[in-house]
């Protein structure tokens, strides 16, 4: 399962990743910004969410592996 955490403050949140199995959680993102709308990409290997990390005011489209592994920015576009 892979839900968003968010700070205290409510102005950033990161990508956690829950082993149901073994209940144990790790973070999949860092750093600033909110990361949202995680959704599992049809392989089942990615995990396709939205962020504002790299611009407060400009969210993207970003993919990244199951383990938190090989984060790739997918579009470049302002809006």
């Amino acid at each position: 399962i892979v839900f968003v955490r968010y700070a205290p403050d409510m102005k950033s949140s990161q990508l956690i990743s829950l082993d149901i199995q073994k209940g144990e959680e790790f973070a999949l993102t860092e750093g600033a910004g909110l990361q949202l709308s995680p959704r599992w990409h049809p392989d089942g290997q990615k995990i396709v969410f939205s962020s504002n990390g790299e611009d407060e005011n400009n969210f993207e489209l970003y993919s990244i592996n199951g383990d938190g592994s090989c984060r790739q920015r997918l579009t470049y576009s302002l809006g």
